[in-house]
């Protein structure tokens, strides 16, 4: 039977484990120019500053003539999206990040480390109490 401090671990352990996935080892990384190249490189997914500071993310974007096509929002609810080449400002697509990624590492292992230092004080304390006379 698991008490409530295993509980409790197993479920840090698991938002840690969960936060680490959801930041994806990934980063916006901003391209230079404003080119064909970078989209149909990476399709999946891009961000466009706009000329007037707001930035909109694009799903599945592409080069049409003068506009940048793509879908913004989220499935199921996502909207086909049009913006003129002359308003985007800069354009950005997700990238593998390392220092992201030994970031998320070095925090799991912290976890792990930080958990398995109050798991083996746990027991150390529960024999303890044994051992002085605790199981009369």
């Amino acid at each position: 039977m698991r008490g409530p401090l295993a509980a409790g671990l197993q479920r840090t352990i698991s938002a840690v484990c969960l936060a680490a996935n959801l930041a994806g080892c990934t980063g916006w990384h901003d391209r230079a120019t404003l080119t064909p190249a970078p989209i149909a490189a990476r399709p999946q997914f891009i961000r466009l500053t706009l000329q007037n500071g707001h930035r909109l993310e694009l799903h599945e974007a592409r080069i049409v003539g003068d506009s940048i096509l793509g879908e913004s929002g989220f499935r199921p609810n996502r909207l086909r999206t049009a913006v003129a080449v002359h308003d985007v400002k800069k354009l950005a697509d997700r990238q593998f990040s390392g220092g992201k990624t030994a970031g998320a590492v070095a925090g799991i292992l912290g976890v792990f480390a930080i958990v398995g230092m109050i798991a083996v004080g746990s027991s150390v304390h529960t024999g303890l109490g044994c051992l002085c006379g605790g199981g009369k």
